[in-house]
């Protein structure tokens, strides 16, 4: 039986083929093919496989055939040139066959681009996540000897899911947690409950404004109600920590202990009565 006039070959919905392995030409292709490549009959008949090749991949061709034995070939996956020009990605399965009494194999080529741009960007995505991941631990490293030098409560973290990336010696002193409980975690996982805001909502809306404005944010006078029961009166800084191309990567919480100072006097005090330090933020 010729393959070649076969219903089976000529209607299959991946494009097929038939080439010599001598010579490289075409023998005979299916109507996918012709739609697919955009080649008319007469112009594939006219044409070798290395013609809906890029130039450079035509080495690589001709060492593949000349590896090419008896029976069934999983080539893999290969570029090929469609006559507009579009590079598309096709993954080659053959079977060796005469035609007409001379060598030749018999060509499956399934169109796989889609499947090839899909892993190309899960490659960069994780190259990406991976990049960030190495510059928030440089950061993270940056923001613990710059917490090591300046005393205070302060955490850092991501402005997108609130994960803790750093912490200061003294905020964990007040909560009585280790570092390692801390990092990684919910920022709202480790603050300590507030009596009269039980969501922090005063506080989400803090970090709301300088993410919208990339300017810090004194919140007011706030009560913490800490692990040992003491309630605390805290004054509460946000500041943006922006990169080399002005996005913001993290926000730094800056905790101010008033409790003592406003005890007995008068507690009429406003946030922006305390002199809070400034931290001077390199990224």
């Amino acid at each position: 039986m010729d393959i070649t006039t076969d219903s089976l070959f000529l209607s299959h919905p991946d494009p097929m083929w038939v080439y010599d392995v001598e010579t490289f030409q075409f023998l005979s292709v299916n109507n996918a093919a012709i739609v697919k490549y955009g080649y008319s009959l007469e112009e594939f008949l006219g044409m070798t496989i290395k013609d809906i090749r890029p130039p450079e991949d035509c080495a690589a061709l001709e060492e593949n055939v000349k590896a090419v034995s008896e029976g069934r070939d999983e080539a893999g996956v290969w570029r090929h040139s469609l006559k507009s020009g579009e590079i598309i990605h096709v993954d080659i399965i053959g079977h060796t066959v005469l035609h007409h009494g001379r060598p030749a194999e018999l060509i499956s080529a399934r169109d796989v681009t889609r499947h090839v741009h899909a892993e190309q960007r899960m490659r960069e995505a994780l190259a990406r996540e991976q990049s960030a991941r190495r510059a928030s631990d440089a950061l993270a490293r940056q923001f613990q000897v710059m917490f090591d030098n300046i005393p205070g409560m302060f955490l850092v973290f991501s402005p997108e899911n609130f994960d803790v990336i750093a912490v200061s010696d003294a905020y964990l002193a007040a909560m009585h947690i280790k570092r390692a409980d801390a990092v990684g975690q919910n920022l709202f996982t480790i603050l300590p409950p507030q009596p009269s805001d039980t969501r922090h909502s005063d506080l989400q809306a803090s970090f709301a404004r300088v993410m919208a404005t990339g300017n810090p944010d004194l919140l007011e006078i706030q009560k913490f109600m800490l692990p040992d029961q003491n309630e605390r009166l805290w004054v509460l800084t946000s500041k943006p920590v922006e990169g080399p191309d002005q996005r913001q990567l993290f926000l730094i919480l800056q905790i101010q202990d008033v409790t003592t100072a406003i005890d007995g006097q008068d507690c009429g005090k406003k946030a922006s009565d305390f002199e809070v330090a400034k931290l001077n933020l390199v990224t």
